[in-house]
Protein backbone atom coordinates (compact mmCIF):
# COMPACT_ATOMS: atom_id res chain seq x y z
CA UNK A 1 0.00 0.00 0.00
CA UNK A 2 2.87 2.39 0.71
CA UNK A 3 4.19 2.43 -2.87
CA UNK A 4 0.73 2.54 -4.41
CA UNK A 5 -0.12 5.59 -2.29
CA UNK A 6 3.22 7.34 -2.82
CA UNK A 7 3.27 6.84 -6.58
CA UNK A 8 -0.37 7.92 -6.96
CA UNK A 9 0.42 11.16 -5.11
CA UNK A 10 3.64 11.64 -7.10
CA UNK A 11 1.80 11.16 -10.40
CA UNK A 12 -0.91 13.66 -9.50
CA UNK A 13 1.71 16.15 -8.31
CA UNK A 14 4.16 15.74 -11.20
CA UNK A 15 1.98 15.01 -14.22
CA UNK A 16 -1.21 16.85 -13.38
CA UNK A 17 0.27 19.69 -11.32
CA UNK A 18 -1.97 18.87 -8.35
CA UNK A 19 -1.15 20.76 -5.17
CA UNK A 20 -4.37 19.95 -3.29
CA UNK A 21 -4.92 16.21 -3.12
CA UNK A 22 -7.52 14.08 -1.41
CA UNK A 23 -7.34 10.35 -0.87
CA UNK A 24 -9.46 7.78 0.90
CA UNK A 25 -8.52 4.74 2.92
CA UNK A 26 -7.67 1.79 0.62
CA UNK A 27 -8.99 -0.95 2.89
CA UNK A 28 -12.59 -1.84 2.29
CA UNK A 29 -14.62 -3.01 5.26
CA UNK A 30 -13.15 -3.12 8.73
CA UNK A 31 -10.02 -1.45 9.94
CA UNK A 32 -6.67 -2.54 8.60
CA UNK A 33 -4.21 -0.55 10.69
CA UNK A 34 -1.23 -1.58 8.55
CA UNK A 35 -2.93 -0.21 5.43
CA UNK A 36 -3.69 3.11 7.13
CA UNK A 37 -0.16 3.28 8.55
CA UNK A 38 1.39 2.66 5.11
CA UNK A 39 -0.78 5.33 3.52
CA UNK A 40 -0.03 7.92 6.21
CA UNK A 41 3.70 7.16 6.02
CA UNK A 42 3.64 7.64 2.22
CA UNK A 43 1.74 10.93 2.58
CA UNK A 44 4.21 12.15 5.22
CA UNK A 45 7.24 11.22 3.10
CA UNK A 46 5.84 12.86 -0.02
CA UNK A 47 4.77 16.06 1.72
CA UNK A 48 8.14 16.33 3.51
CA UNK A 49 9.98 16.02 0.19
CA UNK A 50 7.70 18.29 -1.87
CA UNK A 51 7.18 21.65 -0.24
CA UNK A 52 4.78 22.88 -2.94
CA UNK A 53 1.82 20.93 -1.54
CA UNK A 54 -1.00 23.27 -0.50
CA UNK A 55 -3.18 20.71 1.25
CA UNK A 56 -3.73 17.01 1.62
CA UNK A 57 -7.01 15.47 2.75
CA UNK A 58 -7.07 11.86 3.93
CA UNK A 59 -10.52 10.36 4.44
CA UNK A 60 -11.01 7.35 6.67
CA UNK A 61 -14.25 6.00 8.03
CA UNK A 62 -12.60 5.43 11.43
CA UNK A 63 -11.21 8.91 11.97
CA UNK A 64 -10.01 8.32 15.52
CA UNK A 65 -7.70 5.47 14.44
CA UNK A 66 -6.23 7.45 11.54
CA UNK A 67 -5.68 10.46 13.82
CA UNK A 68 -3.94 8.22 16.36
CA UNK A 69 -1.53 6.99 13.66
CA UNK A 70 -0.86 10.58 12.53
CA UNK A 71 -0.18 11.53 16.17
CA UNK A 72 2.31 8.65 16.44
CA UNK A 73 4.10 9.86 13.29
CA UNK A 74 4.22 13.43 14.59
CA UNK A 75 5.89 12.20 17.78
CA UNK A 76 8.57 10.26 15.90
CA UNK A 77 11.84 12.06 15.35
CA UNK A 78 12.81 9.92 12.37
CA UNK A 79 10.10 8.66 10.03
CA UNK A 80 12.63 7.36 7.54
CA UNK A 81 12.77 8.27 3.88
CA UNK A 82 11.10 7.16 0.70
CA UNK A 83 12.99 4.55 -1.32
CA UNK A 84 12.16 5.04 -5.00
CA UNK A 85 11.02 2.13 -7.14
CA UNK A 86 10.82 1.90 -10.91
CA UNK A 87 7.55 3.06 -12.42
CA UNK A 88 6.20 3.16 -15.93
CA UNK A 89 3.33 5.40 -16.94
CA UNK A 90 0.95 4.08 -19.59
CA UNK A 91 -2.11 5.73 -21.02
CA UNK A 92 -5.11 3.91 -22.47
CA UNK A 93 -8.48 5.42 -23.31
CA UNK A 94 -7.38 8.72 -21.73
CA UNK A 95 -6.68 7.02 -18.39
CA UNK A 96 -3.22 7.05 -16.77
CA UNK A 97 -2.02 3.68 -15.49
CA UNK A 98 1.11 3.51 -13.35
CA UNK A 99 3.01 0.23 -13.43
CA UNK A 100 5.01 -0.29 -10.22
CA UNK A 101 8.03 -2.52 -10.60
CA UNK A 102 9.19 -4.02 -7.32
CA UNK A 103 12.80 -5.23 -7.78
CA UNK A 104 12.39 -8.34 -5.60
CA UNK A 105 9.43 -9.53 -7.70
CA UNK A 106 11.16 -9.19 -11.06
CA UNK A 107 13.89 -11.73 -10.31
Amino acid sequence: MYNVTYEAIAHAYTHWGSRRIGMCHFARYGLHRDTTTCQIEAIAHFCNDHKGMESFTFMDYQVSEALEIVKEFNEMHDIGVHRPIATKSLQFWGIDFIDLEWPHLSK
